[in-house]
This record gives C-alpha cells, structure tokens and sequence, in this order.
C-alpha cells in the first residue's frame, strides 16, 4: 500500500510540475519565429516544434537582458546580437535531423529568423 502511494504521489506531483512548466508566455517575436518555421518546407514534428520554441523563448531572453544591460554601447551590442544569433541557430539545428538542417541551410532559414 505504502508503495502505491509513493508511486501515486510521484506521479501527480510530475504532471503538476509538467502542467506549470508548459505555461510558458511566449513573446510575439517568438510566434513569429516559429511560424517561419512551420511555414518551411522542414517537417518538424511537435516534440521538435516544442523544443525550438523553448530554445527560442530562453535566447529571446537573454537577448532582451543584452539590451537592457547598463554600459553597453551600440557596437557591443551589435556584437551580442550577432553572437546571440549564431547561438540561437546552433541550438535551434541541434533539435533537428541532418536532412532538416540541410534544408534549414538552403532555405536560408538562419537569415529569417
């Protein structure tokens, strides 16, 4: 009985953790990234479509802490951004196949983004 309990709680107090995890507030920039995305000829699946979204949300993140940061002038910004890009596109191509990040490159996809 004891077993069964422990089992029972284990399982409910993941699925609360679970529920308050993907109540994330996605940003407008975000949708629109990720309507790209859907849009592209890639076929990402949800469980792909979801990981991007949380990379998207996390990058878009940092990126509003950048310019939010005290004494950073414009060039350094400009060279956060452009680092801030490259990171962003490396982790969104790690939630993809081969074939997907072959066509993310021909599509030029990095570029829209």
């Amino acid at each position: 009985m004891k077993k069964i309990l422990f089992t029972l709680s284990i399982l409910f107090s993941s699925l609360f953790m679970f529920s308050q995890g993907s109540q994330q507030v996605v940003p407008e920039a975000v949708k629109n990234q990720v309507a790209i995305l859907k849009a592209s000829d890639l076929k990402l699946t949800d469980v792909q479509l979801s990981r991007i979204t949380t990379v998207l949300i996390a990058e878009n993140d940092k990126l509003e802490r950048s310019k939010k940061a005290v004494g950073i002038n414009n060039q350094q910004l400009q060279e956060r951004m452009k680092l801030h890009k490259e990171v962003m596109i490396k982790n969104i191509k790690g939630a993809m196949t081969p074939l997907q990040v072959e066509k993310f490159d021909i599509g030029k996809l990095g570029d829209k983004l």
